[in-house]
């Protein structure tokens, strides 16, 4: 998969009708960046963050037709520097979420932290707990 970082276009805000994301979350405005997949349609985009627990972040995932909100937590390891994401809570796992699932899900965010560092790769590692 080849996830971009990139501002959202109207057009696809319009195809994927993201302006239902603002009453579907109660956001008082859409994300403006996502990371996307145009030759299978997957992306991944930011829809907030948890104010009473540090680091938890809410995401929308778009895979196979499906959209879905995932809640995740981030820390970044001491000792290595990586950027850990977890599953907040419970892993909400079924046979929907196969091999090819979670590594789109690892490929979107990957690219969606790399990018909204402003491309900065150098130290930067991702590990994922799931």
């Amino acid at each position: 998969m080849a996830f971009v970082y990139e501002e959202i276009a109207e057009a696809d805000i319009e195809r994927f009708n993201l302006y239902k994301t603002e009453n579907r979350y109660g956001l008082s405005k859409l994300p403006l960046h996502w990371s996307f997949d145009r030759v299978t349609d997957t992306y991944l985009r930011r829809i907030g963050s948890d104010r009473e627990v540090p680091n938890r972040e809410r995401f929308e995932f778009h895979y196979s037709g499906v959209t879905e909100q995932l809640v995740l937590d981030k820390k970044v390891e001491r000792q290595s520097q990586h950027l850990v994401f977890t599953w907040s809570g419970e892993p909400w796992l079924s046979s929907a979420r196969d091999v090819s699932y979670l590594g789109a899900l690892r490929a979107a965010l990957t690219a969606y932290e790399h990018g909204r560092r402003h491309g900065a790769t150098g130290d930067l590692g991702i590990a994922f707990a799931f």
